[in-house]
């Protein structure tokens, strides 16, 4: 996903968990946060990724889980955040 620019001019990372079903046709459907860190910064961008994502085993599965990682190089990153 694409970083969002604020986030990224003040060096913040985090991440986000996501929940959402496959449809038989590949595309995922019912996409929601179960909950992010920092709250909201990431929930945007981390559900239109999700939601655009297209498996191609096509096989339809409820309740599938991700975390998107949204981290920044050392030297982009906050002193508090960095690795």
């Amino acid at each position: 996903p694409a970083y969002p620019t604020l986030a990224e001019s003040a060096g913040i990372e985090g991440k986000v968990r996501l929940r959402f079903d496959v449809r038989a046709d590949g595309s995922t459907e019912n996409v929601r946060v179960v909950e992010s860190s920092p709250p909201l910064i990431f929930d945007a961008v981390a559900l239109y990724a999700v939601s655009s994502w297209q498996y191609v085993a096509k096989t339809p599965a409820e309740s599938q889980q991700v975390v998107l990682r949204f981290d920044l190089p050392d030297e982009l990153a906050a002193p508090e955040t960095a690795k």
